[in-house]
């Protein structure tokens, strides 16, 4: 193999970096390749030159597969280091072709390379400058990823403006945005792609990319599979059925449905599981067909990104995404899970939110008062602490409609059983409701078998003890059923029976003590105002003393 260029005379520094350099492609084949390739990058032209004539002559006898890769390497490493940057504009004149770009914060002018054609160079597009010489060789495309807003109406001058929340800004046009044909197809409301270097609009954002992480689905929960909360029910047949149901009743009335209801309560108490029984109803009430995709479900911070305009772009693309299901169905429920975190609508410290969270607050807002369709499309939220959500977002005319969850009591809990365990093999001489009845009673009784935590707090010396119904919780029910047939699985194949013998009262008491345990495992005098204990918030607790985790411990 010849490399084509002429020996060198390096001095002893040049060979003993060399010889380091080999040493690494001999002992790692691969992996060196790249690690010569970037320390050659802060190697002057001597060094680089040494090394790719060193590599044609002592690979020249090495296995063919191998050779292969030197001599890609050897082309890579003759060419000379290379920059991207954004092209802002292109103009000709008697001295050739020259193009505007932007490196980093750098604006600078340089000429184009006879090998790149015209069509290539579209404004916003990456090209390839070599750090020697300021010349454009290649082009790379338009970038992968960028921010997003909202398109409004083209200028006189031919540029864009544009909306990200109650801001508006001014872009070129670069990308499938310099044809009019595309121009003249955008509509008020059209997420656009842009350049943020050169404050350029490159294309029309993809729904189906930006709108990926939302989860569209149809409500898979009906009222019969929530236990209790006839009054919860009661309240959101009333006020958000009502208005679709009887419109001209409401309409004389001039009362209109709210434009957000926002569940509050401690984790795990139905929350989320009562929203999509609402949808369940709105789509009976609207006689729709009930697997129609109208369930817009957002977790955690998905909202949020860290690259400024997207964080406002999304929710814009979720507004959209829900017209569209509205349009084609009627309805579309926007569910907000786990409101307080989601995508930062949280407040900061001293009640002051970040410059992100609050234009994060503001696009949420607009889209809200934007999407107010005769109550076809609702928005919905939980949260465990409502302290933490921005009160910008709780007034009237937002998230109108507040409705506190409670932890079930004894008639709730012998509902949430029952539907639990509806479908589960009992035990002979117990009924569905028997064993319930049983469970709750247990659970409901305030004696010291059943005592969980002894609180001290900080002033005059008073304790105050907690008992499971201050954390039960529709969640803890649920898998306390699953866990309760675990037990009876286990019991069955220990003991070889041909037929299951069914969950019994031990079983469904041992899951729940599992529960239990996991459940305060945790509290401790710094964090028991955080674990939803309803604790008056201006009383310190001193110390937490474990009654039910040391009683078991002394079973065991």
């Amino acid at each position: 193999m010849n490399s084509g260029i002429n020996q060198p005379n390096p001095n002893p520094e040049v060979v003993r970096l060399v010889d380091s350099m080999l040493n690494q492609l001999r002992m790692k084949p691969d992996t060196g390749l790249a690690m010569v390739k970037q320390t050659l990058s802060r190697q002057p032209e001597l060094v680089r030159l040494v090394l790719i004539e060193r590599l044609a002559k002592h690979y020249s006898t090495s296995n063919p597969e191998y050779l292969r890769k030197i001599e890609t390497q050897i082309k890579l490493l003759k060419q000379a280091p290379r920059n991207l940057a954004i092209l802002e504009a292109v103009r000709d004149d008697e001295m050739g072709r020259f193009a505007t770009v932007k490196d980093g914060n750098t604006l600078s002018e340089v000429e184009v390379s006879g090998d790149v054609t015209e069509e290539e160079l579209v404004p916003g597009c990456r090209v390839v400058l070599p750090k020697m010489a300021g010349a454009i060789v290649g082009t790379r495309g338009l970038s992968p990823a960028c921010p997003a807003a909202e398109f409004e109406r083209v200028l006189s001058d031919g540029r864009l403006l544009m909306k990200i929340g109650t801001e508006h800004l001014v872009l070129g046009r670069g990308g499938e945005l310099t044809s009019e044909e595309v121009i003249q197809k955008l509509k008020p409301g059209d997420l656009l792609e842009y350049e943020t270097a050169i404050n350029c609009a490159l294309r029309i954002a993809q729904k189906s990319v930006k709108t990926a992480q939302y989860i569209n689905e149809p409500p898979d929960v009906d009222w019969k599979d929530v236990g209790g909360m006839e009054e919860i029910k009661e309240t959101i047949e009333r006020e958000v059925l009502g208005p679709i149901l009887y419109a001209k009743t409401y309409n004389f009335y001039g009362v209109k449905p709210p434009r957000g209801i926002l569940f509050e309560g401690a984790p795990g108490v139905g929350k989320t599981m009562m929203i999509k029984a609402m949808g369940t109803s709105l789509l009976t009430a609207l006689k729709l067909p009930k697997d129609a995709p109208v369930l817009f479900q957002v977790k955690g911070s998905s909202l949020s990104s860290p690259y400024f305009g997207e964080s406002a772009a999304n929710v814009r693309a979720l507004g959209a995404a829900a017209r569209d299901a509205a349009k084609e169905f009627g309805l579309s429920i926007i569910l907000l899970d786990d409101f307080e975190y989601n995508g930062g609508l949280h407040r900061g410290t001293n009640d002051l939110s970040t410059t992100g969270d609050s234009k994060l607050t503001a696009a949420l807002i607009s889209e809200m008062e934007g999407l107010n369709t005769n109550g076809r499309i609702v928005w919905a939220a939980t949260a465990n602490r409502v302290d933490l959500v921005d009160s910008a977002l709780l007034r009237a005319g937002r998230f109108t409609k507040k409705i506190s969850v409670p932890r079930p009591g004894p008639e709730g809990c012998m509902k949430i059983l029952g539907v639990h365990l509806q479908d589960k093999p009992i035990a002979i001489g117990n009924t569905i409701d028997e064993l319930a009845e049983k469970v709750v009673q247990q659970v409901f009784t305030y004696n010291d078998e059943n005592l969980l935590l002894r609180l001290n707090y900080y002033d005059g010396g008073e304790q105050e003890e907690i008992f499971p119904p201050r954390i039960v919780s529709g969640a803890m029910l649920a898998e306390a059923v699953r866990c309760a047939g675990l037990h009876a699985i286990r019991r069955d194949l220990s003991e070889n029976l041909q037929k299951p013998s069914g969950i019994t009262f031990d079983d469904m008491m041992a899951a729940l003590d599992e529960q239990f345990g996991a459940t305060i495992h945790a509290i401790q005098p710094s964090n028991a105002h955080l674990h939803y204990l309803d604790l008056p918030a201006s009383r310190r607790v001193v110390d937490v003393e474990h009654v039910w985790k040391n009683r078991h411990e002394i079973m065991a």
